[in-house]
């Protein structure tokens, strides 16, 4: 593939090639997950109605957001353990948690799938190019990865039981006599999607025809302490649990992996936030990259780091003030990205 496309390649190309799907906040919202507005409502509600120990921190912090309107969630949550202590930290954490949770809660529709979106169209799609390649499924699960900034689990949860699911029943239309788990080590790369900023916990989910592990495997490093794959287990938290993360406000032993962009910053993320630099060793390994829902702010205040790519199609208009000149502007939703990418 050339240097600098002009126009999205076809998704069969594109697997050739080591390739890394980025997601931002706008990548879940067709699944009714938030933007700023509708989280910052829902944090208001989470400190309104905190329960138990340290009240006091909880009314602070939904002062602080109703009067801080135009700051970020992020800037906050630093500033505030910055002039208390980490306590303000472990409410966002919690509070933070449990908005997101009754987001995946109201997300109904994630086990049954009756109503394809764009990551459905996308796994279907992803299954039929792996089924007609049957003999190089191994090669092409390598050349894919996926990267959220997102805390929510609507891709993860959604992707990997849809390309299961799609590739089993053409499995079944057109080969007889076939062992499905004969694919099971060579699907287990799809599972991993790499979250920079943390998640809400393990998926039980997870489970598939392939898979009985619910074992999901993050990376995340907190102050030192390596969690998932290689490391302690996060906690396994169901999708959409609100009541999992209400019930911790007095545990202070359980640890959440949930911290913001701007803890990143004081931390030095580059150097010291495993997760960030397995996020950026596939970015540099990889020759392209779709960002889907990642605004032009979320590309300059993260940590990733787009340069070593050769083309990074990008589902928002021009980057003005990122410093790249990898951009290729699609101007389009992730659903009329996927269909493009299904041209051929």
């Amino acid at each position: 593939m050339s240097k600098i496309e002009t126009k999205l390649p076809p998704l069969s190309e594109l697997l050739d090639e080591k390739t890394v799907l980025v997601l931002g906040a706008g990548a879940s919202m067709d699944y009714g997950f938030p933007g700023w507005e509708p989280l910052r409502e829902g944090l208001i509600f989470e400190f309104e109605h905190w329960q138990g120990r340290r009240k006091n921190i909880a009314t602070r912090w939904k002062e602080y957001i109703e009067l801080n309107p135009k700051k970020t969630l992020d800037r906050m949550a630093t500033e505030l353990r910055d002039s208390g202590n980490d306590m303000y930290l472990r409410q966002f954490q919690i509070a933070t948690g449990a908005a997101i949770a009754k987001f995946e809660k109201a997300d109904t529709d994630w086990r049954n799938q009756r109503t394809p979106k764009w990551i459905e169209k996308f796994a279907d799609m992803v299954a039929g190019h792996l089924f007609n390649e049957n003999d190089r499924i191994s090669d092409i699960a390598n050349n894919f990865a996926v990267v959220t900034l997102n805390y929510d689990r609507c891709f993860d949860i959604r992707f990997y039981r849809r390309l299961i699911t799609t590739f089993i029943k053409n499995l079944e239309r057109k080969m007889e006599g076939f062992e499905k788990n004969s694919y099971a080590d060579d699907f287990e790369h799809f599972r991993r999607v790499i979250h920079p900023h943390g998640c809400l916990g393990r998926l039980p989910e997870m489970a598939t025809d392939f898979s009985a592990s619910n074992n999901h495997p993050y990376e995340i490093e907190i102050e030192g302490e390596v969690y998932g794959k290689k490391g302690r287990e996060l906690e396994e938290v169901a999708y959409g649990k609100p009541e999992y993360f209400r019930q911790q406000r007095n545990n202070e032993s359980i640890d959440i992996p949930i911290f913001p962009i701007d803890d990143l910053d004081d931390d030095d993320a580059r150097g010291n936030c495993e997760t960030y630099n397995v996020a950026n060793e596939l970015l540099a390994d990889a020759s392209n990259c779709i960002c889907i829902g990642l605004s032009e702010a979320g590309i300059t205040q993260s940590h990733l780091e787009f340069g070593s790519l050769e083309n990074v199609f990008y589902s928002g208009s021009q980057i003005e003030t990122a410093g790249y000149d990898n951009f290729v502007p699609l101007n389009k939703k992730a659903d009329a990205i996927v269909t493009e990418l299904g041209e051929s």
